[in-house]
């Protein structure tokens, strides 16, 4: 066999995991983990890119996996030794691995993959939390949005449109890139809301509250570059994957990572949400240092209600993801070694 012909094996060899990947993918990957459903276009997208993550990362880790079905535990082992080293947090470790386990049922070993925690010593490691700890906000982590917004609108008017939106509505990342001004406005109701319907999380959408001039100018700006009706601020030559891709670039181009500045797009988001509990309790929400002997108990769960609106969320609970829990803040300030702080 000359070198050619031993290039063209290598080369397929190489290939044979995606190939296999991808058939197991077409077969299943629209399926839903538990009922007898089609999930959503954003969990099928998920799902691509975490198993074409977790088995790139399984050959670089020394797993020649040419065929994805013969996934055992000792690899899962390595995959999760491997997040550890490289400091994922516990929520992208846990979502990586629930992903892994719906995997593992198509391939007819469901229940293979256990308990994250049983898998290492310290299991604060990969336990997630759905409270808030710390300040994820642009402000509480002292970025200059307006600083930033300019440097952005310089390189790309439309990212700079959709953080913009972000902050003033708290919309998610895929909202803001399908977000269509003119319509949202014309669905809203009385002109007081905007109506967000296209890249909801679970297909929940929502009527957001119009309640100041910042909301109106940002809808104003977006409505001259969107123009019609129906057209929406994202990228119109981008499918909505490629376009979230872009605006990951851009973000990590200009520094806006949890590494270079220590915040995410998404924490503008969490602005938002911690703007609505100050402007209905007229105290900072709890991952501020919001007490809760100031706060009427009251206006503490009008607060959350808005918070669980705007964001388009079907849990009260889920707050404390954003604005933290006096509870917890409480067990923090009380703890050996605190009582000073």
């Amino acid at each position: 066999m000359n070198s050619v012909q031993n290039r063209q094996k290598g080369s397929s060899t190489h290939m044979l995991w995606k190939v296999e990947l991808n058939k197991l993918l077409a077969e299943h990957k629209t399926k839903h983990a538990i009922k007898d459903k089609t999930v959503s276009t954003r969990t099928k997208d998920n799902r691509d890119e975490v198993l074409f993550r977790c088995f790139k990362e399984l050959r670089e880790l020394g797993y020649k996996l040419d065929n994805p079905r013969n996934l055992r535990e000792k690899h899962f082992e390595a995959l999760l030794k491997h997040w550890i080293e490289k400091g994922l947090s516990a929520s992208t470790m846990q979502g990586n691995a629930s992903v892994l386990r719906v995997f593992c049922t198509w391939i007819n070993r469901p229940n293979m993959i256990k308990s994250l925690e049983t898998y290492v010593d310290d299991k604060t490691l990969v336990r997630r939390t759905q409270v808030a700890q710390v300040d994820k906000s642009w402000t509480g982590n002292g970025i200059d949005f307006e600083e930033v917004l300019k440097r952005i609108d310089a390189y790309d008017e439309r990212a700079g449109v959709q953080l913009r939106v972000i902050k003033a509505f708290g919309l998610r990342r895929e909202e803001a890139i399908c977000f269509q001004p003119i319509r949202a406005m014309k669905l809203g109701e009385d002109q007081n809301s905007i109506y967000v319907e296209k890249g909801t999380k679970n297909g929940l959408k929502r009527h957001v509250p119009i309640d100041n001039d910042y909301q109106r100018e940002v809808l104003a700006i977006a409505s001259r570059l969107a123009r019609t009706t129906d057209a929406h601020i994202g990228w119109e030559e981008l499918s909505l994957k490629q376009a979230v891709k872009r605006i990951a670039n851009i973000m990590q181009k200009f520094g806006i990572t949890k590494k270079d500045m220590g915040v995410t797009l998404h924490g503008l988001r969490h602005e938002k949400m911690h703007s609505i509990y100050e402007e209905v309790t007229g105290q900072p929400c709890p991952v501020k240092g919001g007490k809760k002997e100031d706060v009427d108990p009251e206006l503490d769960i009008l607060a959350r209600n808005k918070m669980t609106q705007a964001a388009g969320h079907a849990r009260l609970g889920i707050t404390n993801a954003y604005a933290g829990s006096h509870h917890a803040q409480s067990n923090k300030t009380s703890a050996p070694g605190n009582a000073n702080l």
